[in-house]
């Protein structure tokens, strides 16, 4: 990295909808898809319980417990960054982790956090489908499409579609 070069934030791409409606799915397969591409891909997903990355027992488990706040687990090829915030986490502040590590942020979830100021658009899945005042918003759908109102509309199996859409979509930026 060009330590003079200015910090980089990624767009970001959202894959909203509800649980079972094949977000993680589609989100795996894109990703497989931009890394043929040698794109390189962050993501963040929201976890609607207490993630836990390390068994109690462990070390890092254990200087949690003894007050350690934030804790960088380091192996040979692989980080594990944990923290415990002292007030809300946001979007954006997730989004600074990625800031010259990744080339696009896929974010599956978050649909009620504002996100201004970021370059980033939302695949829905549904229904339900957003306001067709939404601007920001393209549809991913597995039934009928007649409530989208008049959104670009993907077809769940189109994940070569969705995946050249998302590239032309970063090659623009």
């Amino acid at each position: 990295m060009d330590r003079n070069a200015p910090d980089r934030t990624p767009p970001i791409v959202f894959f909203i909808g509800p649980s079972g409606s094949g977000k993680t799915t589609m989100v795996e397969k894109v990703i497989a898809r931009l890394r043929r591409e040698e794109i390189k891909v962050g993501v963040i997903k929201r976890s609607p319980i207490d993630m836990h990355v390390d068994t109690p027992s462990a070390d890092a488990a254990q200087l949690m417990e003894a007050g350690a706040n934030p804790i960088l687990l380091s192996g040979d090829d692989n980080l594990a960054f944990i923290e415990r915030p002292f007030g809300a986490v946001t979007l954006p502040s997730l989004i600074k982790f990625f800031i010259n590590k990744a080339d696009i942020v896929l974010v599956e979830g978050f649909k009620d956090e504002p996100l201004k100021g970021f370059d980033h658009f939302r695949f829905f899945f549904g229904p339900p489908f957003p306001k067709p005042e939404d601007k920001t918003g393209f549809i991913v759908s597995a039934g009928p499409t007649d409530q989208t109102g008049g959104k670009v509309v993907f077809r769940r199996e189109q994940v070569e579609s969705i995946a050249a859409f998302v590239m032309r979509w970063l090659a623009a930026r």
